[in-house]
């Protein structure tokens, strides 16, 4: 069988599609495919897929039909010469269609990982605003905060700062919802929720252990509809507000003057760099940030934290040596 060369081949959107909607069997499809992708120039092959994906993006993602479509071609593609463009187009792919967000997530962090951090930032761009209102996270596609009415969300976070209030204890933005307030000035494009750490009464982890506990039971007499409490996990617990929106709290005590915050601050920080709580702004006045929250930020993200990294991952390995025996009490 004569084929013809990659400098002449045409792997146009509409015959690559037609072959399903021809009836043309999978297996002789995937035959073709293998046929196409180790005679010609498979990085051609890829580059025009990732064309056509963007076309479709631009037309808003057709059916499944489609999708296995594309995914046939990339998995026909072979693994040894899988590289920058292959990834590009998988995570362009399953995003687009949200599918499999933690291969998804995975491949992101290894595209980020061999690429320039400018590169890398461009694509990222390109694939948040494809993919909106929902973002790609470690949890699944989320409905991203940016899409979200942002006055709404304050309003229903002051509203759970009050009923801590009631409870006599104090909170202030953690992690995420922390880092998008320092660096960006609002909430993080890709966050999907909002994260608060409680500032228990505690002077020892096992001590702040037994009182998170009962923080929980005494949540579960607090919150009230429309609000929701779930307590599904043993550390982190969540309270679903009326749009939606989750806010997760986290524990944090003082202890010998350094301060602790479940799972990233295992004493490295003083006391000073949390108290006194100093709030956002006049308008959020009841919102509060610690003392120097750069200090948090550099502890949680590391020294490059003022640079986005939407493939960031927490490592949990050394949060689960440091919190030993807070984590133990719980569960005992």
């Amino acid at each position: 069988m004569d084929y013809p060369s990659s400098e002449n081949q045409a792997y146009s959107r509409s015959s690559l599609l037609a072959l399903f909607r021809n009836r043309l069997s999978l297996t002789l499809f995937e035959k073709f495919l293998g046929i196409v992708l180790h005679i010609h120039d498979g990085r051609a092959v890829l580059k025009h897929l990732i064309r056509m994906l963007r076309r479709e993006l631009e037309d808003g993602c057709s059916d499944e039909l489609d999708y296995r479509t594309f995914r046939t071609i990339l998995n026909q593609y072979p693994e040894r010469l899988r590289d920058d463009t292959w990834y590009q187009a998988s995570i362009l792919l399953d995003a687009s269609w949200r599918k499999y967000p933690e291969r998804t997530f995975n491949h992101l962090r290894l595209l980020r990982e061999r690429n320039d951090p400018q590169d890398f930032a461009q694509f990222w761009e390109e694939l948040r605003l494809n993919i909106a209102p929902y973002s790609l996270t470690p949890h699944g596609y989320m409905l991203a905060l940016e899409s979200r009415d942002k006055e709404g969300i304050w309003k229903e976070i002051t509203q759970i700062i009050s009923l801590l209030d009631t409870m006599e204890l104090h909170c202030f933005l953690n992690s995420g919802t922390l880092l998008g307030i320092i660096r960006e000035g609002g909430f993080l494009p890709h966050d999907d929720d909002v994260d608060l750490a409680v500032i228990l009464n505690a002077d020892s982890d096992r001590e702040a252990s037994r009182q998170w506990i009962s923080f929980g039971e005494r949540l579960k007499y607090s919150v009230r509809p429309p609000y929701k409490l779930d307590l599904g996990q043993t550390i982190l617990y969540k309270i679903i507000c009326p749009s939606g929106l989750e806010v997760d709290l986290f524990p944090a005590w003082v202890s010998r003057g350094h301060v602790f915050v479940w799972p990233y601050l295992h004493g490295e920080l003083k006391a000073s760099d949390l108290l006194p709580l100093r709030p956002i702004n006049e308008k959020l006045s009841s919102v509060f940030l610690p003392a120097n929250p750069e200090a948090f930020l550099e502890i949680n993200y590391g020294s490059n934290w003022k640079i986005p990294d939407p493939s960031f991952r927490f490592d949990w390995n050394r949060a689960k040596q440091q919190f030993t025996i807070f984590t133990k009490t719980l569960k005992d």
